[in-house]
């Protein structure tokens, strides 16, 4: 991730075998900045209303960047690859 300066990567087309829908994963930062953690089928438990701007990219075209609104505050819910449902708080 340090090679295209990224912070987070997701992806919502991880296929298994017996499954009829993919799996969604995100691997993020944790609130403190520690270290990273990977979520599996996470879920928006809120979002706040206020925005500012913020850059991103897709890693597969690594130079292309677009302003996008981001929300100052959210709160996430998912299960980590060791089976734990946690819930995180970002801003």
């Amino acid at each position: 991730m340090s090679k295209y300066n990224c912070i987070g990567v997701s992806s919502s087309n991880v296929y298994m075998p017996g499954l009829t829908q993919p799996i969604s994963l995100i691997y993020i930062p944790k609130p403190d900045y520690s270290e990273h953690i990977a979520l599996l089928n996470p879920r928006i438990i809120y979002l706040s209303n206020f925005f500012f701007p913020s850059y991103e990219g897709c890693g597969s075209i690594p130079d292309k960047r677009c302003l996008v609104p981001t929300a100052t505050c959210c709160f996430i819910e998912g299960l980590t690859l060791s089976g734990e449902y946690i819930s995180l708080s970002y801003g």
